[in-house]
């Protein structure tokens, strides 16, 4: 019966409405600063749709949200426009829910206190910081919590791309060999400098390659990268 359908799903809109407008009440906004809702389709692809629906973000009040772009491996991420300098960054929120998902574990009222998780975060925060090349992602900043202790999400900028190689595969753009002996060339090269540095990406896909529409190519997410002490040295999880 499509009355009855319609019902259940205005039902399930009011219910979700309801869910997102307690959890903002929730929200303690600092002087400053400004909460808004994460709300709209993702741009990426992302196993946790769910996710993305209702995630507030609270952040300087000179970013504008733009909209969702998708997931990273331990946060979800949006686009947003700093209307101080007119810079469109990507934000990424490592949240307490997220981390609880993405490793099978019960829901943690505090999102580091799980050691493994923590030292992951820090990690890449680490790496972000530490690299510097035109085909590897750059930290624009990264967000101060309020306090030095209790706090449960933290908030990482990086700079804004269009795409991934992912959604260029499967669209319908046709990739000529130019087209991907570029993208070969910046990969590599991009590889060869984390390689040089003795990282090692460890999560390297085509939703991990960012692409603009000049066909610039930044390689992101090293959340599962690890560091290797000398080239002799074999890790695995």
């Amino acid at each position: 019966d499509p009355k009855a359908q319609q019902k259940d799903t205005d039902k399930a809109e009011a219910a979700k409405k309801e869910v997102e407008k307690k959890e903002k009440a929730k929200v303690v906004v600092p002087k400053g600063k400004q909460a808004f809702e994460a709300s709209g389709t993702s741009s990426f692809p992302t196993p946790f749709p769910h996710l993305e629906l209702g995630t507030t973000f609270v952040v300087d009040e000179k970013f504008e949200f733009i909209k969702m772009i998708g997931h990273g491996a331990y946060g979800v991420v949006v686009s947003a426009n700093n209307k101080k300098t007119n810079q469109k960054v990507a934000i990424k929120k490592v949240t307490t829910l997220f981390l609880a998902l993405l490793t099978n574990e019960p829901l943690d009222p505090n999102a580091f206190e799980d050691l493994i998780d923590a030292k992951r975060i820090l990690r890449e925060i680490k790496l972000l910081k530490f690299m510097n090349h035109e085909n590897v992602i750059s930290l624009v900043d990264l967000v101060k919590p309020e306090t030095r202790t209790g706090y449960n999400d933290i908030y990482i900028l990086t700079e804004l791309m269009e795409t991934d190689l992912h959604r260029v595969i499967y669209s319908r753009q046709d990739l000529t060999d130019d087209h991907i002996q570029y993208f070969m060339y910046q990969l590599l090269r991009g590889m060869l400098y984390v390689h040089s540095a003795n990282i090692i990406h460890r999560d390297l896909k085509p939703s991990n390659i960012l692409l603009n529409k000049n066909c610039d190519l930044k390689v992101c997410d090293f959340g599962l990268a690890r560091g290797m002490e000398n080239e002799n040295e074999f890790k695995t999880e």
